[in-house]
């Protein structure tokens, strides 16, 4: 019993002595994907942290405790402003109240999308940036002592050039894929635009005229800075027609992706020479 324990325990320890580099290399792979996840869980968090505390004041604002403290008192008294509009109906005033409610609903949307935007943007370029660093270092070491002789005799080292070369790859290529800084952009653009119409709509309410802001070009040029032109209506029924034409054109979820930026590694392949 004890020779065969004896010769189990050298079998192993030969077996690791011949494949000392590729254990090595195994363990340092596996090390790298911990790391990469422990690290993108803590920019994560880091990420959105910071994200709710930009946002936490804005409307609408999951965070905002005092727009909701506000939110809670105007509700108490929201029907009786409403019912101060002259010539209304009770139909007319709940479209109304839907139409806030609409609004508010696709603000808190498009500013939930700009926060997840931000925080795969910050994630995907503090990735790219270490894995571009640890490349940096690790090809220092290889080219000392030339690519081939690296490969064959120091496979840590050429398995980690490997994995952070991947890494940064994919992280780097990530924001133009799929759109980060467009689709943070477009949805906050679409944010204020709801933002600005619901405050008109509230507006209306206390005041009895709905603001409809119409903007032009200096002499048709897109390029030359834009004036408004403000136009009042005091009918609620037009007012619920312009709103409800307002909601139409800004109806959209802006979430896009560009297949065209991944890169076409083919062409790459067949520019490397074929050992004969």
């Amino acid at each position: 019993m004890a020779g065969t324990f004896k010769q189990s325990s050298s079998a192993l320890c030969s077996f690791v002595t011949r494949n000392k580099d590729l254990i090595l290399s195994a363990l340092l792979a596996i090390a790298f994907l911990l790391l990469g996840y422990t690290t993108l869980h803590l920019l994560h968090t880091f990420a959105e942290k910071a994200a709710n505390e930009w946002t936490k004041y804005l409307k609408y604002s999951d965070l905002n405790n005092e727009n909701i403290s506000i939110k809670n008192l105007n509700e108490a008294n929201f029907q009786k402003y409403i019912d101060t509009l002259p010539n209304t109906t009770k139909e007319e005033q709940w479209k109304l109240k839907q139409q806030l409610k609409d609004i508010e609903n696709r603000a808190k949307t498009h500013l939930g999308v700009v926060k997840a935007f931000y925080v795969y943007n910050y994630q995907s370029i503090a990735i790219a940036t270490f894995s571009s660093v640890i490349v940096a270092i690790s090809l220092f070491f290889i080219s000392k002592k030339g690519w081939d002789n690296n490969s064959n005799n120091n496979k840590p080292l050429f398995t980690l050039f490997f994995l952070s070369l991947i890494t940064a790859i994919l992280t780097g290529v990530s924001p133009s894929i799929f759109r980060h800084e467009s689709n943070i952009n477009d949805n906050r653009r679409a944010y204020l635009a709801y933002i600005a119409l619901d405050d008109r709509l509230r507006s209306y309410i206390a005041t009895k005229q709905f603001a409809i802001i119409n903007s032009a070009t200096l002499n048709g040029d897109s390029s030359k800075t834009q004036t408004s032109k403000i136009t009042k209506i005091t009918n609620i029924k037009d007012v619920i027609h312009h709103v409800d034409g307002e909601l139409a054109s800004l109806n959209n979820i802006y979430i896009g992706f560009d297949e065209k930026k991944i890169p076409n590694y083919t062409q790459v392949l067949k520019k490397i020479p074929q050992s004969q």
